[in-house]
This record gives C-alpha cells, sequence and structure tokens, in this order.
C-alpha cells in the first residue's frame, strides 16, 4: 500500500518552526510520513536531529525532507517579492 504524507506547511506558514509537535499529530490523523523543511535541519544540532528521528521511529513516522526556503527579491529570480512569474495553463 502507497504511503500517505503531509507537510508541515499545512498547519503553519513559518519556515523556521520546532517540528516535533507535528509527528503527534501526523501519527493521530493517520499520516504515514511527515515532510518537513530541510532548511529548518541545517539549524539543529545532531542531538535534536537524533531526538526528532528517534520520536518519529517510534511513532512509526516517515520523514521526508524537502528543499526551500523563506522567500526573498533576488536578481534574475523567477519569483520576485512573492509573486511567481510565468503562464498559466
Amino acid at each position: 500500500m502507497n504511503k500517505i504524507g503531509i507537510l508541515y506547511g499545512y498547519w503553519c506558514t513559518e519556515w523556521d518552526v520546532d517540528y516535533m509537535p507535528y509527528l503527534e499529530k501526523v501519527k493521530q490523523l493517520g499520516f504515514d510520513t511527515l515532510e518537513i523543511n530541510t532548511f529548518r535541519l541545517t539549524k539543529m544540532s545532531d542531538a535534536e536531529i537524533e531526538h526528532f528521528m528517534g520520536r518519529a521511529k517510534e511513532l512509526q513516522i516517515d520523514v521526508l525532507g524537502v528543499i526551500g526556503g523563506p522567500r526573498q527579491s533576488r536578481p534574475g529570480s523567477a519569483r520576485r517579492g512573492g509573486s511567481k512569474s510565468g503562464h498559466r495553463l
């Protein structure tokens, strides 16, 4: 059977959050996977990561890291000030 997951961002709009409470929510709602932003992982110590992953293992929740970061206007970027460029299909 395919595993079903949800992105932590369903519950919040911040990039830099504590993911631990979301493990419990995911388990209670019957999901198999919590998708988290890898941006936060770069700020966590090895001990914090081990604690988080240990709890995920106890709850039998897979953790999937997705790449992303805060929106910023960069010269030449496709996204400026949060607006998307391109065409709708």
